[in-house]
């Protein structure tokens, strides 16, 4: 509990340090628009492969949006790092293997990953229907949202 507590302050300075500010809004019925849902959604560690590419980053700022704590991985350095300073995610270099080991070692378990760019073949990850992934980057992380919410049959025993 300690590491958690150390690490989401060292994060509030990193921020703080580097400008970025991170909103975390949470819709009420007096600000949907037609179309949006909001939902009681519990933060958890979720985990994304291939987080720079369009989809990636639209379902890394809706996991951020709830307060998630997410983490990703990603072949590009340079853009990943900024994509970490803009929402507050934690990039992690390397394999999508390696990244989960380090979630674990660090105690902090990813309780959902999404992987992207099918590295994690023996894994369990949400599965993404062809039909949100055709619809768009917002429609694939909508899915993404509505698929890991507790209240839905998807789930995955720690």
């Amino acid at each position: 509990m300690a590491d958690n507590y150390l690490e989401r302050r060292m994060d509030e300075y990193r921020r703080s340090q580097q400008g970025a500010t991170v909103k975390h809004v949470r819709p009420t019925l007096s600000t949907l628009r037609p179309g949006q849902v909001a939902v009681d959604y519990p933060a958890m560690r979720v985990l994304v492969t291939d987080g720079t590419s369009p989809s990636g980053q639209a379902i890394i700022k809706s996991f951020r949006q709830f307060a998630c704590r997410v983490a990703f991985t990603a072949t590009d350095s340079a853009a990943a790092n900024r994509l970490a300073q803009q929402t507050g995610a934690q990039y992690h270099p390397g394999a999508a293997e390696r990244a989960l080991e380090r979630l674990s070692t660090a105690g902090d378990p990813a309780e959902l990953i999404i992987d992207l760019d099918n590295s994690l073949p023996d894994h369990d990850t949400l599965p993404i229907p062809i039909g949100a992934l055709n619809a768009g980057h917002e429609a694939t992380a909508a899915w993404c949202i509505f698929a890991a919410h507790p209240a839905n049959s998807w789930s995955r025993d720690l």
